[in-house]
């Protein structure tokens, strides 16, 4: 149909992922769960607030995933093709080859990458 979407699908049970995340992402874990507390005492949008600007960058997937593996598991898909579209030079080249022209301008993008 001409669609591109990412095929990561987590499934898993929610204590455990909240517990993977405590044990090697505190610095994400940590302001998340002081506004969860926040938020039973009705402080919720303000604890939010304050969490997220408090919450440094990081990569789930390195950070995270990749310090867990004896707790994952894999589904392989087959006929996909796969592209890391993160960034939007990569969006249009997987449009392009998909024999698709994009429906924004692509000015500007080159400079934009260096």
């Amino acid at each position: 149909q001409g669609w591109l979407w990412s095929t990561m699908i987590l499934v898993g049970r929610a204590a455990a992922l909240e517990a993977a995340g405590r044990d090697h992402l505190p610095s994400v874990h940590g302001p998340i769960e002081r506004a969860m507390r926040a938020a039973g005492r009705g402080r919720s949008e303000a604890a939010l607030r304050l969490a997220y600007a408090e919450i440094r960058s990081a990569d789930f997937s390195r950070d995270l995933l990749e310090r867990i593996p004896d707790r994952l598991g894999v589904s392989i898909l087959t006929d996909l093709e796969w592209s890391d579209l993160g960034t939007p030079e990569r969006v249009l080249t997987a449009v392009r080859a998909a024999g698709h022209v994009a429906a924004w301008p692509a000015h500007g993008l080159a400079s934009r990458s260096s």
